[in-house]
């Protein structure tokens, strides 16, 4: 079975990520700790960043494609009208400029010249479209009123009234749910700000970081010396927290741990959030995670 363009970056990029993260347990049982923890961060990133861009970009590219399919059904309704056939209506579409959605019509209406039937040509169509469940209806309703023979201008022209009243709608959505995005948005800095003060006026004084080896309660304790600690000592060479030997070096990175994680997953609410879906919010995920983590390595 061929796999397709998604499955295909998908499986790539999860499989790079796999591939890492067997090297670095490889090489941290054999005692290259630092190395193969390090691998262990290679292996989030490189399972992550490429598919969830691709998913981005795909999604950026469906948003632009639905937005111009109401002018598309337009033009071609008054085309219908004005006594030009389907096969006519769509070259004279296809000459028009409708963003992301130009090459497919042009396409579409290469196919009808070529004699290619039209329920033929809108199944190909809404094959493409298999992620836009608005234009996959859109098409079904339409082939279906071109195969029982009624009003096909009457039926263009009332889709495309419907899909621009969904996209208005959606837009209206949006609109509102944005500032519960921003909400969001505060409320993952404001706990950057609290991990910050808490590492700042907490971790280092109560091991004495202040005010010498043995000057607090908790000075001497060592968390690096458990082994269930070792996979986070072994990354403070990683990010500049030297080594386990510093008695700082385990918090310092289970507290920047803990703003990655916390980026990534409020990031994916904000998407659900904000547009319906938990692959819109990778592009939060980015945001929030790159500046929380630059805002803690350059203030701890």
């Amino acid at each position: 079975m061929q796999l397709t363009k998604d499955q295909k970056i998908k499986y790539g990029s999860f499989g790079a990520g796999g591939i890492l993260i067997i090297l670095s347990i490889v090489l941290s049982s054999v005692g290259l700790g630092s190395i193969g923890s390090t691998l262990f961060l290679a292996a989030i990133v490189c399972g992550a960043l490429p598919y969830g861009f691709y998913i981005y970009f795909k999604q950026r590219k469906i948003e632009n494609i639905e937005k111009n399919f109401p002018a598309f059904l337009r033009d071609l309704s008054e085309s219908i009208k004005s006594g030009l056939t389907i096969p006519q209506a769509f070259q004279a579409a296809s000459e028009r400029t409708y963003g992301r959605l130009t090459p497919l019509i042009v396409k579409s209406a290469n196919q009808i010249s070529w004699g290619i039937p039209l329920p033929e040509v809108l199944e190909r169509l809404a094959k493409k479209m298999e992620d836009s469940a608005l234009i996959k209806r859109s098409l079904a309703v339409l082939l279906q009123s071109y195969n029982s023979g009624g009003n096909i201008s009457k039926t263009i022209e009332t889709i495309s009234r419907d899909v621009l009243s969904i996209k208005e709608a959606e837009v209206q959505r949006k609109a509102m749910l944005s500032q519960q995005v921003v909400i969001i948005y505060v409320i993952y800095f404001v706990f950057v700000i609290i991990i910050i003060v808490l590492y700042k006026l907490g971790i280092e004084k109560m091991l004495g970081a202040s005010l010498g080896s043995n000057g607090m309660f908790g000075a001497n304790i060592n968390m690096c010396s458990l082994s269930v600690a070792k996979p986070m000592c072994n990354l403070c060479p990683t990010f500049g927290f030297g080594n386990a030997a510093n008695k700082l070096c385990y918090y310092k990175v289970l507290f920047l741990m803990m703003v990655l994680i916390q980026g990534i997953f409020n990031g994916l609410v904000g998407g659900q959030v904000g547009s319906g879906k938990i692959s819109a919010g990778f592009k939060h995920s980015f945001i929030m995670a790159t500046i929380g983590v630059l805002i803690y390595l350059l203030i701890v």
